[in-house]
C-alpha cells in the first residue's frame, strides 16, 4: 500500500461536504406550510407564518444551524400564510402579502428586527397578491414579484421595488411570464432569478440595472411549488415537490441534485454559509440542510484512493 498516498486522499475525502447532500436537523417546533423564510447573520434562519390545514399563522421561529436549536420570537402582527420575506441589512427581514384566508389578497408589509425582536409596520405594497415572490437588492431594497392577484386568483406578471430607507414602492418591468407559486433568487449584479410557477417550467432573469427581464434555460423536470435559494457563483438551489435543481448562471445550464430526504411541497428556504441551504416546512416539522458539493471529485479521489491500497 502506497500508505502516504492513501492518508492524504483519504483526509481529502473527510474535509469534503457529504455528498449525500441532504442531512435532517432538529425539527421545526411548529409544523406548517406557505411560510416565508430568510437567512439572518450567524448561520440563522427566521421562519415566519404559514398554515395548518385552513389556519393563518402568525407564529416567527429561529433556527441557529451551529447550535442545531429552534427559538421562538416575537409574533407577526399579521396571520397570514402564502407571504414572501427578504433580508434587508442590520438582521432584519421584511415580510409581504399573503393571505389571511385563502381568498383575500394582502397588501400588508412589516420589518422585523431580529436585535430588538420587534415588528414594524412599513409602507403597503401597490396591489395585493399571495403566493409571489421576493429577492433583495443592494441598498436595502426588495424586488416582490407576481404572485395571484384579485381577479379571481390569476397570476399577474407585475413587479415592485422596495426602498426600506424611504419606505416608498416603485413599479418596475413586467415580467415576460405572469407566475404564481413560484421563487425567486439574487445574482450578483443586481439581478434576480425568477423560477417556474404554477404550470411553468421557464425561467426567467431580472437585471435592475437595466430594467429589463431575459428569458432563461427552463427547469429540466416538473417542480411544482418551487423554492429557490442562492449559492455561491451565481448559481441557486431549486427544490419543491420533484427533484432538486441546481443552475449555473454562467452557463444557463440546469443540473439534477440529490432528492431530499422528505419530499415536500410549499416549504421555503434560505441559505447557510458554506454552499449550504436550509429548507424547511410544507406540511411537515421537519427540516434537513443541502451541502452543495461535486460528486466527479469525490468519484476521482475514490479512484486514487483504491488504487493507493493495491500499490506496494
Amino acid at each position: 500500500m502506497d500508505a502516504v498516498t492513501y492518508a492524504l486522499v483519504s483526509q481529502a475525502i473527510s474535509m469534503l461536504p457529504n455528498q449525500q447532500h441532504w442531512f435532517s436537523r432538529a425539527n421545526m417546533p411548529t409544523a406548517r406550510e406557505n411560510l416565508a423564510a430568510a437567512s439572518l447573520s450567524g448561520d440563522r434562519v427566521l421562519a415566519v407564518g404559514g398554515r395548518v390545514s385552513v389556519t393563518r399563522l402568525n407564529v416567527v421561529e429561529c433556527y441557529d444551524h451551529n447550535t442545531n436549536i429552534w427559538t421562538s420570537r416575537a409574533n407577526m402582527p399579521t396571520a397570514r400564510s402564502n407571504l414572501s420575506a427578504a433580508p434587508l441589512s442590520g438582521d432584519r427581514v421584511l415580510a409581504m402579502g399573503g393571505t389571511t384566508t385563502g381568498s383575500d389578497y394582502l397588501t400588508t408589509v412589516e420589518r422585523y428586527d431580529h436585535n430588538t425582536n420587534t415588528w414594524t409596520s412599513r409602507a403597503s405594497m401597490p396591489a395585493g397578491r399571495f403566493s409571489l415572490a421576493a429577492a433583495p437588492l443592494s441598498g436595502d431594497r426588495v424586488l416582490a414579484v407576481g404572485g395571484a392577484q384579485p381577479s379571481g386568483g390569476t397570476p399577474s406578471n407585475t413587479v415592485a421595488r422596495y426602498d426600506d430607507a424611504t419606505n416608498t414602492w416603485t413599479s418596475r418591468a413586467n415580467m415576460l411570464a405572469a407566475r404564481s407559486n413560484f421563487s425567486a433568487a439574487p445574482l450578483s449584479g443586481d439581478r434576480v432569478l425568477a423560477v417556474g410557477g404554477t404550470g411553468l417550467t421557464t425561467v426567467e432573469r431580472y437585471d435592475h440595472n437595466t430594467n429589463t427581464w431575459t428569458s432563461r434555460a427552463s427547469l429540466i423536470g416538473s417542480l411544482s411549488s418551487p423554492v429557490a435559494a442562492p449559492l455561491s457563483g451565481d448559481r441557486v438551489l431549486v427544490t419543491g415537490n420533484g427533484r432538486p435543481q441546481r443552475y449555473e448562471d454562467a452557463s444557463n445550464t440546469w443540473t439534477f441534485r440529490n432528492d431530499m430526504l422528505t419530499p415536500r411541497s410549499n416549504s421555503s428556504a434560505a441559505s447557510l454559509s458554506g454552499d449550504r441551504v436550509l429548507v424547511i416546512g410544507g406540511t411537515t416539522s421537519s427540516t434537513e440542510r443541502y451541502d452543495d458539493s461535486d460528486p466527479n471529485l469525490l468519484a476521482l479521489l475514490r479512484t486514487i484512493q483504491s488504487w493507493a491500497a493495491t500499490r506496494p
